[in-house]
């Protein structure tokens, strides 16, 4: 519990003051719920879909970067993403919290560090 919450701190996910934890969980949680929605109407997953690409096909949507179709091969940098939704998924047990986890850490990955080190560690575990 309280490694999540750090988590979400240090992302920016929630504020650092308590009393708006509830209600920053409480919005999360609704785009959360909209978006895996959105997802399931235009059929991009199911209940079959493994949790790992749920994450990601959630956060393609977010970022136009969903694409034509679901059978369309990933790209590399998708591979990444789901390394870390993989390892977020064993280390966190809400799906809320880890879906917005990966996807803060992700985008701090992108904005701090060069794609190519981002395959770099990836290959190297």
């Amino acid at each position: 519990m309280y490694r999540a919450l750090a988590w979400k701190v240090l992302l920016g996910i929630l504020p650092p003051h308590h009393e708006s934890h509830a209600q920053g969980m409480m919005y999360h949680k609704g785009q959360y719920s909209d978006v895996l929605h959105a997802l399931k109407v235009v059929l991009f997953v199911s209940n079959a879909t493994p949790q790992v690409e749920v994450y990601l096909r959630m956060y393609q949507l977010e970022f136009g970067k969903l694409p034509q179709s679901p059978s369309f091969p990933l790209k590399p940098e998708n591979e990444v993403f789901l390394a870390i939704a993989k390892a977020m998924g064993e280390m966190v047990e809400d799906s809320v919290d880890c879906s917005w986890i990966t996807r803060c850490l992700v985008n701090q990955l992108n904005n701090k560090t060069p794609y190519s080190s981002c395959q770099r560690l990836l290959n190297s575990t």
